[in-house]
């Protein structure tokens, strides 16, 4: 929605060596650290389970990301914004059931899927977005955390209405705290027998839990879409727009110190100097024959 067509065609919109030099750098602490981010709200068993199946997901999304990339770039290279972005889609679209049960292969799944359509995003589905809809996305958003999350949180939907407490035992109420039984239920007396530190829940079904999960992905597309326009509608009065008749390059906006130069190698000191002495003398001589006449 913040479009504005000399942003979008200006040249310092692309990126640069030294951009890129640093993004993948970023790129790489966050690889390392998102299995931490997947797994901080649970504890014990589900907590490895968690840890484990992002390195799953995160690892073949990365690969996954090189594959398309190389497809659909010209002569085959790597794109540095695919590398960047599409390499961590794994670990977004495996966030919401990291903790659950969905075997090595569920996790490779999620990460082969989040990593093609995360690098097919990048390279069609953001430009169509400024061409189209005129919706300027700076930093790819949508094509890393908002397509990604919306893969994860239908697959949390679908393992959530098949988790079972054969599958997931006592684990099951970690992970789903409200499918736990009802407080003073025949169901919790006998998960007591079992596990007297047990926490009583309001005795969902996997159905109806699988519901809610459901509904929570809606209920937060609501929110973001609403967000989102109100926040534009906001930032697009005159006031709020900052390159309104003004360049968009930063350096015009401040005051920046002469460049320090490095000194010249010794030969090319020598020749310059030689050059201006040459010139020089021929000044004087222009300057003599001029008095003489």
């Amino acid at each position: 929605m913040l479009y504005t067509r000399k942003i979008v065609a200006h040249d310092k919109e692309n990126s640069r060596y030294t951009s890129d030099l640093f993004a993948t750098l970023g790129t790489i602490v966050l690889w390392v650290c998102w299995p931490s981010f997947n797994a901080v709200l649970v504890e014990g068993v589900p907590r490895n389970r968690a840890i484990v199946n992002t390195y799953f997901a995160i690892i073949t999304s990365c690969v996954t990301s090189c594959a398309f990339s190389s497809l659909m770039t010209k002569d085959s290279k790597l794109s540095m914004v695919h590398l960047q972005n599409a390499s961590l889609a794994g670990g977004v679209a495996v966030g919401t059931i990291a903790p659950m049960i969905i075997q090595p292969w569920g996790a490779v799944l999620i990460g082969f899927v989040g990593g093609a359509i995360s690098t097919t995003s990048f390279k069609y589905f953001q430009p169509w977005l400024i061409r189209r809809l005129r919706v300027h996305d700076t930093c790819g958003v949508n094509s890393l955390h908002g397509i990604p999350g919306i893969l994860g949180a239908v697959a949390g939907t679908i393992s959530a209405s098949i988790a079972s407490y054969k599958q997931y035992k006592t684990s099951l109420y970690t992970v789903f705290p409200a499918r736990a039984p009802i407080l003073n239920s025949t169901q919790y007396f006998e998960l007591v027998k079992f596990d007297p530190d047990a926490v009583h829940g309001l005795g969902w079904t996997a159905g109806k839990q699988a519901a809610f999960q459901f509904a929570a992905l809606a209920v937060t597309l609501a929110l973001a879409i609403f967000g989102g326009l109100l926040t534009v509608f906001i930032v697009k009065q005159p006031f709020f727009d900052p390159f309104e008749g003004r360049s968009i390059v930063p350096a015009d906006f401040r005051h920046l110190p002469e460049a320090t130069l490095l000194p010249k190698p010794s030969n090319v000191a020598q020749r310059e100097q030689n050059e201006l002495l040459v010139q020089s003398e021929g000044n004087e001589s222009e300057e003599q024959a001029d008095g003489q006449v």
